[in-house]
């Protein structure tokens, strides 16, 4: 059911917004072109050599885990809302990556006994996600941008 402007309260969208403004505070730290050098890197390191990752990304890859992470809430706030937009769907319609994302979020923010736990690292493997979760991002704060006007 789709769900109209004057459904939803002000606050919940203020809500919404304040969320989606956190995320993209992270999002403005970085850029696409270096997320995607950062993937590769990760990807290409041992999960085995601890201290070689930490030195060459532990301050971006705990920046985009939290971006990330920050970028699921708000789709928890729009699926809570019902609200309902063709471009925001369509890129929810990828359930492996919106799964792989919530694990990420919950390794992210809950104690894990792994500095790099499995479910850490599987959003970044899947293929594409960095494109899907910047598309995502920009189809989200469309919304609510149009939401807000």
């Amino acid at each position: 059911m789709k769900s109209s402007i004057n459904e939803i309260s002000d606050e919940s969208l203020q809500a919404l917004n304040k969320h989606y403004d956190i995320a993209n505070s992270l999002h403005l730290l970085s850029s696409r072109e270096s997320e995607k050098s950062f993937s590769n890197l990760i990807l290409s390191i041992s999960k085995n050599d601890f201290h070689k990752v930490v030195e060459a990304i532990a301050p971006s890859y705990m920046l985009y885990c939290v971006f990330y992470s920050l970028l699921y809430v708000v789709i928890e706030g729009y699926q809570e809302l019902k609200l309902q937009d063709a471009k925001v769907n369509q890129l929810l319609e990828k359930k492996h990556h919106v799964e792989a994302l919530r694990r990420l979020r919950n390794s992210t923010f809950h104690y894990q006994n792994e500095p790099f736990p499995e479910k850490s690292i599987v959003f970044l493997e899947n293929k594409n996600s960095e494109h899907w979760v910047h598309d995502l991002h920009e189809a989200l704060g469309d919304l609510l941008q149009r939401l807000s006007r």
